[in-house]
C-alpha cells in the first residue's frame, strides 16, 4: 500500500504507510495523538503512559521534533508520521488536526482497525481496550464512543452489564498475578445516557469503531468545515481555523439531527443520525476537574479510573 499524501517538510521515513500503522496497532485498534515542537512533551508523556498500561501509540508530528524526543518517543513505543499534508496544522495544531486524522481512518479502513484518537494531555492510567470490548459486547449498535466533561451529579453509576476481562491475554503471568490483586474487587461502570449528556460532549478520546469508519471519515470531514477547513482541498481554507474546536464541532455537526437511538436508550444519535454514540462514564474517563472532585464517590464505587484529561476548570475560575 502506498503512503497517504506526501510530506514537505518532514523526511519520506515519516509518511504514514500500512506497515507504520500495523506496528502501532494492538487487539485491532491503534491509538494515536498529534503533536507540534510546542506540545511534545504533552505527547511524550502520553506515549510512556500508553507503555505503562502496556499499548504501542502512533503519534502525528507536524514538524521535525528534536533528535533526543524522537528517541524518547521511539524508547515509548511511539511511531511518529507525518501530520502537515493539509496545511492546518502550522496555523493551529489543535483544530488543524482533523484534517490529518483522515488519512489515519483511511488507511485504518484498509487494515480493518479501530482508531482510538486520543489529545496529548491525557494521562492513561489503566488499558482501556477491555473495556470498549465490553461496552460493545453490551451495546451492540454502537458506531463510536466519547467522553464528557459535564461536572454534574447525575452520572453513571452503576455496572456495565458486560464486565471487560480483568488482564488482556498477552501480559506476563507475573503480571496477570501482581494486576489481579489490584483490580480482583474492581467495576466497571456503564456508558453514560448519551442524548442527556449533550450539553457537553469531550473530543478528547474518541473511539471511531472499524465497522463504521466510512462513516466516521465523512463525519471527520464536516468537523474540518465546521472548524473553518475546507476538505475538498488538502492545501485550501475556509476562513480562519477556530481557536476552540470542540464547540462548532459539537453545535455544527454531532447535535444536528440530535435524537436518542430507537433500540438502545444509552445511546444517542449523531451526525443527522447517520451514528449511533455512547458516551463513557465520566467517573472512569475523567478530566483533572471531574477526577478530584467525584473522587469518594468513585472510590465507594470501586471504580477505577482509565484516564485524565488535562482540564482544569470550567468557566476560565481561579
Amino acid at each position: 500500500m502506498s503512503p497517504q499524501g506526501a510530506c514537505r517538510s518532514l523526511p519520506p521515513s515519516f509518511a504514514l504507510d500500512a506497515d507504520a500503522m500495523s506496528r502501532a496497532a494492538q487487539n485491532g485498534t491503534v491509538v494515536v495523538t498529534f503533536t507540534n515542537r510546542m506540545q511534545s512533551l504533552f505527547a511524550l508523556n502520553w506515549a510512556r503512559r500508553l507503555q505503562v498500561v502496556g499499548l504501542r501509540s502512533l503519534v502525528g508530528v507536524s514538524q521535525q521534533l528534536d533528535s533526543t524526543t524522537n528517541e524518547a518517543m521511539t524508547d515509548a513505543g511511539a511511531v511518529l508520521f507525518c501530520a502537515e499534508t493539509a496545511n492546518m496544522m502550522a496555523s493551529n495544531g489543535q483544530a488543524g488536526r482533523w484534517a490529518e486524522a483522515l488519512p489515519v481512518l483511511r488507511m485504518a479502513r484498509q487494515l480493518s482497525l479501530s482508531v482510538l484518537l486520543s489529545d496529548s494531555d491525557i494521562a492513561w492510567v489503566r488499558n482501556p481496550l477491555p473495556y470498549f470490548a465490553a461496552a460493545v459486547a453490551s451495546h451492540p449498535r454502537l458506531d463510536l464512543l466519547m467522553m464528557t466533561d459535564r461536572a454534574f451529579n447525575g452520572y453513571s453509576h452503576a455496572p456495565l452489564r458486560i464486565q471487560p476481562p480483568r488482564l488482556p491475554p498477552a501480559w506476563s503471568e507475573r503480571a496477570v498475578r501482581d494486576a489481579s490483586l489490584k483490580s480482583q474487587h474492581s467495576v466497571d461502570l456503564e456508558l453514560e445516557p448519551g442524548y442527556e449528556s449533550s450539553i457537553s460532549y469531550n473530543i478528547g478520546v474518541i473511539l471511531f469503531l472499524s465497522h463504521a469508519l466510512q462513516k466516521h471519515e465523512e463525519m471527520i470531514g464536516r468537523w474540518v468545515v465546521s472548524v473553518g477547513g475546507d476538505s475538498s482541498s488538502s492545501h485550501s481554507r475556509r476562513g480562519e481555523l477556530a481557536s476552540w474546536d470542540q464547540e462548532p464541532i459539537n453545535k455544527k455537526v454531532l447535535q444536528v439531527g440530535l435524537r436518542s437511538d430507537g433500540e438502545d436508550r444509552r445511546l444517542v444519535r449523531v451526525d443527522s443520525g447517520r451514528l449511533a454514540m455512547g458516551v463513557l462514564p465520566m467517573l472512569q474517563f475523567t478530566t483533572a476537574f471531574t477526577y478530584f472532585m467525584h473522587g469518594k464517590r468513585r472510590e465507594s464505587l470501586r471504580a477505577r479510573p482509565y484516564c485524565v484529561h488535562a482540564i482544569f476548570a470550567h468557566g476560565k475560575d481561579v
